[in-house]
């Protein structure tokens, strides 16, 4: 098995837009270090803004649209190549099925929580309950 493992080759990482020599094998830590650096770049501004999230993400998406109409405009400029692919596509589906089943998955987690917690408190069954009005943006 060793002797095998040692006849494995492994080719040199390809370079990225032809200038810059990355690590194939490192490439999922620096995502995960870019999107960390944009989520603090996210909750930061917002906190100490003081603005509502609905708000605040209103904004800060005009922001990126405009950003992304600017690096379009002058892309030629960057050298920056584009290859089309239909999975970019999918994945934007992906992520906003994921954004709204977890928008659902914690307003469902919270009234229950909520639900249970009054239930406790005023010793009766299910169907005697108050029903209460839960927002999860506010």
């Amino acid at each position: 098995m060793a002797e095998m493992l040692s006849r494995v080759q492994i080719s040199p990482p390809p370079l990225l837009a032809g200038r810059i020599l990355y690590n194939l094998f490192m490439l999922g830590y620096i995502f995960a270090l870019l999107s960390s650096i944009f989520f603090s770049l996210y909750i930061i501004p917002r906190k100490l803004s003081k603005l509502n999230p609905v708000n605040f993400s209103f904004f800060m998406s005009i922001g990126f649209f405009i950003s992304t109409v600017v690096l379009y405009l002058f892309k030629s400029l960057l050298q920056l190549n584009e290859v089309f692919s239909p999975v970019l596509f999918l994945s934007v589906i992906a992520g906003i099925i994921w954004a709204t089943s977890f928008a659902l998955f914690v307003s469902s987690a919270i009234s229950s929580i909520l639900n249970f917690l009054d239930l406790r408190r005023c010793g009766r069954s299910s169907r005697e309950a108050p029903i209460k009005t839960l927002s999860i943006f506010a």
